[in-house]
């Protein structure tokens, strides 16, 4: 059975280099049938690797959700199909898009959707340091880096809203996520009310996810969100799970579209998979073997091959000694 963990580093961020054991984690650990065997609201990667080993598990598929807000959402409309020629055209399809010197972003590609490729970009050095965050876990492996919020279930028509504490994570209908301070809803309500291209409803529906307590902690705010424009239809969804456990339920039963980060100079090797990667010290030595007995059999050969061309030369000499006249006879 294939374990998924879904781990998501809490703030303030540890530095992967100098002390990458003084970060916290939230995490769930899901089995293939997307239940949760495992969790816990802020740990250490120690405690982590400790359940999992206690567990007998091995190779579990690592997710990492980094906070929404350091990557962005852009849309790369590019005609061509072929893998090759979209990341050569990427760059310069999103350059406009991003208000950093794209050389020094990494671009993720997303699925194709009528506006053209999804896409994730984040500043390179800050990807570099998530990886080396989330790699060389013991008995898990890094197997995708997605932004928190991109994993929040869409709503058909309009938006969803994640209430996280003092934050807030969004995400559109298209696949657009964000992340802000919960106080700031108010000011991204006019946003929020302008309805897609396709839509011709009046109102546009706004889902407000969040535990009980998230939920009673901001009414206030939901009002607000519900009367400032008029044309936001606002219901709300009390959580029973905790955040990171209601983030993998959504991915579990895709309920949303996100980008992995992992691709291109981030992309995870896949030579830790192979079947053949335990019997690789024996190949190794086989193939030694192979090449020695080899190098045996053509130097043995080619030593009697010598040998008999000094027996057949001897022989001729013989002959010539007995028969010195004869000039038809050869050696061969």
């Amino acid at each position: 059975m294939s374990y998924r963990l879904y781990v998501r580093p809490l703030p303030p961020f540890a530095d992967p280099d100098n002390s990458p054991e003084a970060q916290r984690y939230a995490w769930v650990l899901q089995d293939a049938s997307g239940d949760v065997q495992a969790q816990g609201p802020d740990d250490s990667r120690d405690t982590i690797e400790q359940t999992l080993a206690r567990n007998a598990l091995d190779k579990v598929l690592l997710t990492a959700l980094i906070p929404g807000d350091e990557a962005v959402f852009c849309v790369a409309n590019i005609p061509a199909r072929q893998q090759r020629y979209v990341q050569q055209a990427l760059p310069f399809a999103v350059e406009e898009q991003i208000a950093q010197d794209i050389e020094t972003v990494h671009l993720a590609v997303g699925p194709h959707t009528a506006e053209g490729f999804t896409v994730a970009a984040i500043d390179r050095s800050q990807m570099a340091r998530w990886s080396r965050l989330f790699s060389n876990w013991h008995h898990a492996r890094l197997d995708a880096v997605f932004p928190d919020a991109a994993l929040l279930p869409a709503t058909e028509g309009g938006w969803s809203i994640c209430l996280d504490g003092a934050d807030a994570m969004m995400l559109s209908e298209r696949g657009e996520w964000l992340k802000m301070k919960a106080d700031n809803l108010n000011l991204f309500a006019q946003t929020m009310a302008v309805p897609g291209e396709d839509t011709v409803a009046a109102q546009v529906p706004v889902t407000v996810f969040g535990t009980e307590q998230d939920l009673e902690a901001n009414q206030t705010l939901i009002s607000e969100l519900s009367g400032g424009t008029g044309r936001l239809s606002v219901q709300q969804k009390p959580l029973e799970l905790s955040v990171i456990e209601f983030l993998a339920w959504s991915r579990y039963h895709h309920h949303c579209q996100p980008i992995n980060l992992c691709q291109g100079a981030f992309a995870i090797s896949a030579t830790g998979d192979s079947p053949l990667k335990p019997w690789k010290p024996l190949l190794a030595v086989a193939c030694v073997w192979f090449v020695v007995q080899l190098g045996l059999e053509i130097g043995m050969g080619l030593y009697q091959q010598q040998q008999a061309e000094q027996l057949q030369q001897q022989a001729m000499a013989v002959y010539r000694e007995a028969f010195p006249n004869d000039r038809r006879t050869h050696a061969g």
